[in-house]
């Protein structure tokens, strides 16, 4: 039985545990395990030689808009949220479930999400900018069929047909042995080419004008 181990022995062997972290979690998952589940500093994180000085820069909330012909949920998540998160509860949470559940009961299926006014969600959509507080705005018109994205780098929308986000997902999900950052990868490519065009976003009322 070992009643001992040397601090350099113990140094790799924590070194192992965060290299397998960073290799089996995406940036925002990964920071929020090295911060919330193993209490370690920024200053920390870089010594380790976590190159995660991007992602913090990005930290931030989202927003979504959920409508469905003469309904409307607006929710504040209280952390930043990709496009490939969005699209995984799309698909698994959201898709088979819209006819028979009330906008407002969707709000749990996204992580840090409170419902807010109208008022409170185009006032902050209108003041995204590339500095800002907002990550990323999000929303799922299902009248249209359609999932449009704006992030703080843009500050402009981009539309895709729920179809051809499921694909993207079950393309991205199909072998589950790719790391998370993989899956990520394969969702945004295949996504290539297939924006809507701009003709066919919604309007300034359902969809916010930005100003920078």
């Amino acid at each position: 039985m070992i009643t001992d181990i040397s601090k350099e022995r113990q140094t790799k062997i924590l070194e192992n545990a965060l290299d397998w972290l960073s290799e089996h979690f995406d940036f925002e998952e990964l920071y929020e395990i090295l911060t919330d589940k193993l209490t370690m500093t920024d200053d920390e994180i870089d010594f380790y030689g976590f190159e995660l000085s991007d992602f913090k820069a990005k930290k931030g909330i989202s927003l979504i808009h959920l409508h469905e012909e003469n309904d409307d949920c607006y929710l504040y998540l209280s952390k930043p949220y990709n496009m490939f998160k969005a699209a995984i509860v799309y698909q698994y949470n959201l898709k088979n479930n819209i006819n028979h559940l009330t906008l407002d009961s969707f709000a749990s299926e996204f992580d840090n999400a409170r419902i807010i006014d109208k008022m409170a969600y185009t006032f902050m959509c209108r003041h995204i900018s590339p500095n800002g507080e907002i990550a990323s705005v999000y929303e799922f018109d299902f009248e249209k069929g359609t999932l449009s994205v704006c992030n703080r780098e843009s500050c402009k929308f981009s539309g895709f047909y729920f179809c051809d986000i499921g694909e993207a997902i079950d393309e991205a999900t199909f072998n589950d042995a790719l790391s998370i950052e993989d899956k990520h990868s394969i969702f945004i490519q295949q996504l290539i080419g297939k924006e809507i065009d701009e003709s066919i976003e919604s309007d300034d009322e359902e969809s916010p004008s930005m100003s920078m």
